[in-house]
């Protein structure tokens, strides 16, 4: 008995030995030097912990130049004039005369540093108007009263003048513009109404001015937007049996307890906190039938929220998804490109000398790395006269192969060569964003 444990022993430690041998072997076999890969590199398998707030700075770039070219593809009056250069935020719409000088001025403050100072004066109003809500009636002063009406006259008459140059008016009237008239709608109100109690919810429409804030400091801020439209689908249902449990609770807790509940309604409230789980303690059952009406209305109050919080929560894991989606696209379109590389076995990391500003064009250059960016930017040339060639390249190869070196743009090229991508100069290449042609050529 004694051997035979010494054995089991035994073959149990050379298990062991080969186990951590094979792991050293392949700890060996997947470690790569600073910037290179074996060809076989999965991004998705990789450490992004150390570049992921610049792929987010990223992603919110993408974003901010889809949302421009859509509502410029819509509202920019003459659009057919517009020169669209190396930066999609800063088109040349000089050529378009008047009207798109002023919107360029309203709607593009990326345009100019007059065109940035203005977008900032106008965040100010917006601060100073809600600065007002909250202490005009705690500071009494007539400064409340005079600043507001001045804010109020000068959203309306950008408002109309907005609405006069832009090129579709009636999408401009039914898109987020819609909140800059319920922003200026108060203070006209007030001037025909007069001072009356329900004034300070009306009041509360000046928030809709938090609308013209077109920037987000992160792409998850995106996120709470977005999972609340997804829980208005939801929503019906919602009422629907919160409705219908609280009036069958309100009933037979009017039947069963008429001194206490003495009509429907307020055995309804008394139902609708119960099977919320808020509980109040305003108004309660004093008899044992009520306390088992109540005790049945807890437990499928619990079983509700439950499943409604279960619903809230998949509809933020699915949006979490689809972003983590679109930033793993990004990464592996500068990945492919040579501007991230592996270091350390498996740490992803920005490559020396790589910009901001690079990655930006990278991912402009990519069809797959959010892939609407490129339709529009394709059709922003087609739709414009002052454009003889469609296609463009936004990070040329030469400018590439300075940014990463030769030797990682050479092994780029030669992989390129054999997935049978069409390889050229910087000079013979003219693409629109979707196919990155380079041709190999040896080192100078």
């Amino acid at each position: 008995m004694r051997k035979f444990r010494r054995k089991k022993k035994k073959r149990k430690s050379i298990r062991s030995k080969r186990i951590r041998i094979g792991w050293k072997k392949k700890r060996k076999k997947s470690k790569r030097h600073d910037g290179a890969d074996d060809g076989q590199t999965v991004v998705e398998d990789c450490d992004d912990y150390l570049i992921v707030r610049q792929i987010e700075s990223v992603y919110l770039h993408l974003e901010k130049i889809q949302t421009k070219l859509g509502t410029d593809r819509v509202l920019c009056p003459n659009y057919h004039v517009v020169l669209h250069g190396p930066n999609p935020l800063v088109p040349d719409m000089s050529q378009g005369g008047f009207q798109t000088t002023i919107y360029e001025l309203l709607m593009c403050e990326d345009s100019s540093y007059v065109a940035l100072s203005y977008y900032i004066f106008t965040i100010v109003l917006i601060l100073i108007s809600l600065c007002s809500l909250a202490f005009e009636e705690e500071y009494e002063s007539d400064v409340w009263v005079i600043m507001e009406m001045i804010i109020t006259i000068f959203f309306t008459a950008e408002y109309i003048l907005t609405l006069a140059i832009v090129k579709d008016k009636k999408a401009f009237i039914f898109s987020a513009s819609a909140f800059d008239i319920l922003a200026v709608m108060p203070w006209y109100i007030e001037q025909g109404a007069g001072d009356r109690d329900w004034i300070l919810l009306v009041r509360l429409l000046r928030i809709a001015r938090m609308n013209r804030i077109r920037q987000s400091p992160n792409p998850y801020v995106f996120l709470i937007g977005k999972t609340l439209g997804g829980v208005t689908s939801i929503l019906s249902g919602i009422f629907l049996w919160l409705t219908i449990g609280s009036l069958i609770i309100g009933t037979f807790v009017r039947v069963l307890e008429p001194e206490t509940f003495y009509s429907i309604p307020i055995g309804m409230w008394f139902g609708l906190v119960t099977l919320t789980t808020v509980g109040y303690g305003d108004i309660s059952p004093e008899t044992t039938d009520g306390y088992l009406v109540g005790s049945v209305a807890i437990i499928f109050g619990l079983c509700l929220c439950s499943i409604v919080l279960q619903a809230v929560g998949q509809i933020y894991n699915d949006n979490i998804e689809i972003l983590k989606d679109q930033m793993m696209e990004i990464k592996q379109a500068l990945f492919e490109r040579g501007l991230i590389v592996v270091r350390n076995g498996d740490d992803l990391h920005i490559g020396d000398g790589v910009e901001f500003d690079h990655m930006i064009r990278c991912c402009l250059d990519d069809d797959n790395c959010y892939p609407m960016v490129n339709e529009l930017l394709t059709e922003a040339r087609e739709l414009s006269e002052l454009h003889t060639d469609k296609e463009y390249t936004y990070l040329g190869p030469d400018e590439l192969r300075e940014i990463i070196g030769a030797k990682a743009y050479e092994k780029i090229s030669k992989k390129d060569d054999v997935d049978g991508a069409d390889l050229g100069t910087a000079d013979d290449v003219k693409r629109g964003p979707g196919s990155m042609e380079i041709e190999s050529q040896p080192d100078a």
